[in-house]
């Protein structure tokens, strides 16, 4: 316990300055942003000690802020997504609130629930594991009743909780978003 207490307060002081300078929760969006928006996919399961170590689940919320105030900054949409693959979807839901309060919560079903059949499986450069990061940018429209995708673009992808703690201790820094 004390080992992890130390593991925390090292990659706490390991961040750069300012990272992650709010003190409060992420925030999910109140309104959607019609344009382009940053789409976060955090990717996790309760039943994988990997997704629920400790150290790993302290950097997900500070993380999704900071990608949140980058993306704001560049006058762009964010949404956090949480998605486990977890059954029964209670123990995903409890999971995923325990990382963060999420835009749009996916559960249940284990690696077949939606966000596992639109986000890993169509893609083969992605490894069916946990937990992974995946950010995407994705441009629409916003009708009075309907909304219209037109496109979607992965940005990046962080398998594994080194990987992910890698990003987050630079900063999470919001990869440069490709033209259409």
């Amino acid at each position: 316990m004390a080992r992890h207490a130390c593991v925390l307060l090292a990659l706490t002081l390991a961040l750069p300055s300012g990272a992650f300078g709010q003190s409060d929760r992420y925030r999910p969006s109140e309104t959607v942003h019609e344009g382009e928006e940053v789409v976060a996919v955090v990717i996790g399961s309760s039943h994988c000690g990997f997704s629920t170590w400790p150290v790993y689940m302290a950097v997900i919320d500070p993380m999704l802020r900071s990608l949140q105030s980058q993306a704001r900054a560049r006058g762009l949409g964010f949404a956090a997504i949480g998605v486990a693959a977890d059954e029964p979807a209670d123990s995903g839901f409890a999971y995923l609130k325990r990382l963060a309060d999420f835009d749009e919560i996916i559960t249940g079903r284990t690696w077949f629930n939606t966000g596992l059949l639109h986000y890993v499986w169509p893609d083969s450069t992605i490894v069916p594991a946990t937990p992974k990061l995946l950010l995407f940018a994705r441009r629409f429209s916003d009708g009075v009743h309907s909304a219209r995708m037109m496109t979607t673009r992965r940005l990046f992808v962080a398998e594994g909780t080194d990987s992910i703690m890698a990003f987050a201790r630079r900063g999470a820094p919001l990869p440069a978003l490709l033209p259409n």
